[in-house]
């Protein structure tokens, strides 16, 4: 199948204002937030990304209501952003990852709407957008399916493939494959059925994990011969959002407000409560004085909280507040001169927060 384009934009570099506040909590968190991007329209989904591979530290990308896409990145300590491409429906959730070896950088998957916003109804729509030498950014549509996309995640799904390979699902209830080749022409194949809507997806080793609105968690695994299998990790009695891995562990947001901890040996605890949906999924190494990683989180009451075990149980500590909702939060090397992770988090208000040490 050949790729249906838009044409090359132009970047557009703004330089931002950028508004920091002071340590809020007195431990080695995650706790200068500084807003690097007002988009001033609600920001769905963000994602990390080694956009820029002659930059250091990950890019953030992050997609919006009206369709576009941003990425932000640090040159010599200012911040930075462009446009990659605006596609004509509402973005929901975004992933990146190398989809194109022989182009600069990581590429951009992004899923949401075709047309108007994830409540117009209609079909979804996922697309890629790569970088290409000295032109800036092209788009691609891979996918116009029968319903709204929600959930990315790029991986090494099909080794036999040069580069990463892209996954999708959304309301459609179907998991998407795409291997993308250089020249832009790509694959398209379902390999998977859903027993509820992909609502978010992350990757574990070389697997896609899929949080669905039914209240499941689902592993999407490559078998021997090629084909794709399913299997439910946990259930709950709300619909998940958000997941999240670090080694064996996987961690759930969910819309009765509980951060569901997914152990290794497959026991599952609730490690947070909040009143509101939780949209913000993220393990790491957050404290530096806490042994082994924490979790993040964050949602519509508008509070990012940090969670690590305390004893036999878990202890939060808030990390910033806002006004207004958030709707996605990821966490990773944005900022290599400063210690640890930085949490990046997007929402209603449509800024970009970055919270690091």
């Amino acid at each position: 199948m050949h790729a249906h384009r838009i044409a090359t934009l132009a970047p557009l570099l703004l330089l931002v204002a950028c508004k920091e506040t002071s340590p809020i909590v007195e431990r080695d968190t995650p706790t200068d937030v500084t807003v690097v991007l007002d988009a001033r329209t609600k920001l769905g989904g963000v994602a990390l990304g080694d956009v820029y591979p002659e930059l250091p530290g990950l890019e953030i990308v992050a997609v919006a209501v009206d369709g576009r896409v941003f990425v932000v990145r640090n040159e010599r300590g200012r911040w930075r952003n462009e446009i990659a491409f605006q596609a004509p429906g509402e973005l929901i959730q975004v992933a990146c990852g190398d989809l194109l070896p022989d182009h600069p950088g990581d590429e951009i998957l992004a899923v949401g709407m075709a047309e108007g916003d994830e409540d117009s109804g209609g079909p979804g729509a996922a697309w890629m957008a790569a970088r290409e030498r000295g032109r800036g950014f092209v788009a691609v549509e891979l996918l116009r399916p029968s319903a709204l996309q929600h959930a990315a995640v790029v991986g090494d799904f099909v080794p036999s493939h040069p580069g990463l390979e892209g996954i999708s699902a959304g309301f459609d209830r179907t998991v998407h494959l795409f291997l993308v080749d250089d020249d832009l022409s790509f694959e398209h194949r379902e390999v998977a059925e859903l027993d509820g809507p992909g609502k978010g997806a992350c990757l574990q080793g070389d697997d896609a994990v899929v949080a669905c609105a039914d209240g499941k968690l689902v592993r999407v695994r490559r078998d021997d011969g090629g084909d794709f299998d399913t299997e439910v990790l946990a259930s709950g009695p709300a619909g998940f959002a958000r997941p999240a891995s670090s080694g064996d562990d996987l961690l759930v947001a969910c819309d009765d407000g509980a951060l569901l901890w997914l152990r290794a040996d497959g026991v599952s605890e609730v490690a947070y409560r909040s009143e509101a949906k939780l949209r913000g999924a993220f393990l790491g190494d957050l404290d530096a004085a806490h042994p082994g990683v924490e979790a993040a989180t964050a949602g519509y009451d508008g509070r990012i909280v940090l969670v690590r075990r305390s004893g036999t149980g878990f202890a939060s500590v808030d990390l910033a507040t806002a006004d207004s909702a958030f709707h996605h939060l990821v966490g990773g090397d944005v900022l290599p001169d400063r210690p640890g992770p930085e949490l990046v988090v997007v929402g209603y208000s449509g800024e970009i927060r970055v919270l690091s040490r």
